[in-house]
C-alpha cells in the first residue's frame, strides 16, 4: 500500500476509460471521495458473481446495465466497512452517490485541488489489480490533527465489550486454514527427474510405519498414520506436537 499527494488532474488524467469508479459521499464531512478499481478486478469480480471461477480473462469493454447493478449492490455492501475502518477517527456516514465509468463525468473538486491517493494491490483469485483511493484535502481537513502519528500513540486504545470479544472469538473459530500431510521426502539429481517415467518408483526416506507430519500452514502440528476412511485418504492423529518441539 502507497500513500502519495497528487492534484486532482494529475490522478484523474492516467484514470482509463471505461473505468470503474465509485463516488462516495462523506457525510458528516463536507464533499466526496473516489474510489477507482481496476476493470480487469471488477470483471473478475462479476465473473464470481454471476457463477464462474474469476480465472476467465476478459476483453476491456463497457459494463451493462446488468452488471452495474449489480456492481451497485455490492459497493452498497462496502459502505459499512469504510464506516468501521474510520470509526476511530470518526462516526462516519458513507453513502455511495454513483457509479461513472467516463472519468470526465467523475470530477469530484476542481482538477487543482491536493488529495491523497491511497494505492492497495487487490487480488481476486488469480487476477490481479490496482485499488486507488481519492480522498480531497478539503474532505479530511477537518480531521487532519486526529490522522497523526501523535494522535494514534496518544489514544487509550478502547476495551472491548464482551460481545466484541465473542464476535472476533467466532471470527478466528469459523477461519479456514489448509492443512497438509507430509509423506516423506528425497532428493533427486536433475538428469533423474527428466528421465522419469510413468510407472516409475520415488523412495523416500520415511518407512511406512514411521508416523507422518500434519501441518496448519507451514507449522507441523501433529502426527498421524495414513489411512482410510469411507473409501477416501485420511490420516490419524496419533499426537499434538507442543510449542517448541523440533520436527521441521
Amino acid at each position: 500500500m502507497t500513500v502519495d499527494q497528487f492534484a486532482y488532474s494529475e490522478f484523474s488524467n492516467a484514470i482509463p476509460n471505461p473505468a470503474f469508479l465509485s463516488i462516495i459521499d462523506f457525510e458528516p464531512l463536507n464533499g466526496q471521495i473516489l474510489m477507482d478499481i481496476s476493470t480487469n478486478v471488477v470483471y473478475a469480480i462479476l465473473d464470481r458473481l454471476l457463477g464462474g471461477d474469476g480465472t476467465e480473462k476478459q476483453e476491456i469493454r463497457a459494463f451493462t446495465e446488468i452488471e452495474l447493478s449489480l456492481l451497485d449492490n455490492m459497493m452498497g455492501k462496502v459502505m459499512p466497512l469504510i464506516q468501521e475502518a474510520w470509526s476511530n477517527i470518526i462516526q462516519l456516514k458513507p453513502k455511495l452517490n454513483k457509479i461513472e465509468v467516463n472519468p470526465q463525468f467523475a470530477q469530484i473538486v476542481p482538477p487543482n485541488e491536493t488529495i491523497a491517493l491511497i494505492t492497495m494491490n487487490v487480488e481476486v483469485g488469480s487476477t490481479e489489480g490496482m485499488l486507488n483511493i481519492c480522498i480531497p484535502h478539503l474532505v479530511i481537513e477537518p480531521v487532519l490533527d486526529k490522522l497523526s502519528t501523535r494522535y494514534w500513540f496518544s489514544t487509550k486504545e478502547k476495551d472491548l465489550s464482551e460481545k466484541e470479544i465473542l464476535a472476533i472469538k467466532k471470527r478466528i473459530l469459523d477461519t479456514r486454514v489448509p492443512i497438509k500431510t507430509e509423506l516423506g521426502s528425497t532428493t533427486v539429481k536433475v538428469k533423474d527427474i527428466l528421465d522419469l517415467q510413468k510407472g516409475d518408483v520415488i523412495k523416500l526416506n520415511s518407512r511406512t510405519d514411521e508416523e507422518i507430519r500434519v501441518r496448519i500452514g507451514s507449522q507441523v502440528k501433529f502426527l498421524g498414520t495414513i489411512g482410510t476412511s469411507r473409501n477416501r485418504m485420511a490420516v490419524k492423529i496419533t499426537e499434538v506436537v507442543k510449542d517448541g518441539d523440533e520436527y521441521d
